[in-house]
């Protein structure tokens, strides 16, 4: 029997998953401050034996504008909101007055790849939008195909897939299935997450009760539910670990109890807890982010010692499906 499991999925971006929303010019401190936290995020996972898969944009491995220039592939989306397209970024920022660190990270990706238990995943190249108007299946095929050709300069085979927004459909299986990719994350079933719900003003505010209250269900599943759907694997997120609210504090608490408990449900049910959140999202308080963080790794080693609760990544635990199906 299997025991309870903690998967983390992290959905690394810098300016790509943000871009469509933000000013550049005032983002500066806040991507620095990402910068500074993923080696410390990596250092707690080292340290502690915690594996993760690391969704990456694969924009983020280009060196240069000019490689970057030269990757755009010939068929891009062609949303009708063209602000989500970060294929016409030169059309808001002038590259001279960038900082190249907020766009592009080979060294990063390079160190998360040579810590043990880190999976470099994908989070397509360019960000891509899968349940916006005037989607492209043609498009997002080249887009996965682009993200693979660019990954083999860190000799990495992309096999797990987070998408941006977390916008899964099922008309995308056979195309993701094409490009060789094993698992993807997908929503939590629960009414407010499903995607024709997302951005109702009822779901948004459920999403956020539910990220500090009791009120709804536990979010962690039992391994059944992780279903292979035209030979892919899809893997059920649980919990998004949301910023910290700098403004009421006790929230952060009524937040980190809320995971730790779903956290035991898991360990004691022999269940599976997938937690996810943004690198980005530890910018806004870098040090107290760190230490939940740890928090949470400390609440993990407790249930590993008391109900043998294991850490996977998403790799992992596509592994696993295979190896007790075969």
């Amino acid at each position: 029997m299997k025991t309870g499991a903690l998967v983390i999925s992290l959905d690394f971006e810098l300016y790509w998953g943000i871009g469509d929303h933000i000013n550049y010019d005032n983002y500066g401190t806040y991507f620095d401050n990402t910068l500074e936290a993923i080696p410390a995020i990596l250092s707690l996972f080292s340290k502690h034996k915690i594996h993760c898969t690391w969704a990456t944009v694969g924009m983020l491995w280009n060196e240069s504008w000019e490689e970057w220039l030269k990757n755009i592939p010939k068929k891009c989306p062609e949303y009708v909101n063209q602000k989500l397209s970060n294929y016409l970024l030169k059309e808001k920022i002038t590259f001279d007055n960038v900082y190249t660190k907020h766009f592009f990270a080979l060294d990063l990706i390079k160190s998360i790849k040579a810590t043990q238990g880190q999976e470099i995943g994908t989070h397509t190249y360019s960000h891509y939008y899968c349940n916006e108007e005037s989607r492209n299946l043609e498009a997002f095929n080249k887009d996965l195909k682009r993200a693979s050709q660019i990954a083999l300069k860190t000799m990495t085979e992309l096999e797990s897939l987070v998408l941006p927004r977390n916008q899964f459909i099922e008309e995308i299986l056979d195309t993701i299935k094409a490009n060789n990719i094993k698992s993807v994350r997908t929503n939590p079933d629960i009414w407010y997450w499903h995607l024709v719900n997302q951005n109702k003003k009822t779901s948004r505010i459920a999403r956020l009760v539910d990220s500090y209250s009791s009120l709804f269900m536990v979010k962690s599943y039992p391994w059944h539910h992780i279903e292979l759907r035209r030979e892919v694997l899809l893997q059920p997120a649980s919990r998004f670990l949301r910023p910290i609210h700098k403004n009421i504090p006790f929230l952060n608490k009524l937040r980190i109890n809320r995971i730790k408990k779903e956290m035991t449900y898991a360990a004691k049910n022999n269940e599976v807890y997938h937690l996810w959140w943004h690198p980005h999202n530890f910018a806004i308080d870098k040090e107290n982010a760190i230490k939940e963080l740890l928090d949470i790794i400390m609440h993990f080693q407790k249930l590993k010692k008391d109900f043998n609760f294991t850490s996977y990544n998403m790799k992992e635990i596509f592994k696993m499906y295979k190896d007790s199906t075969e």
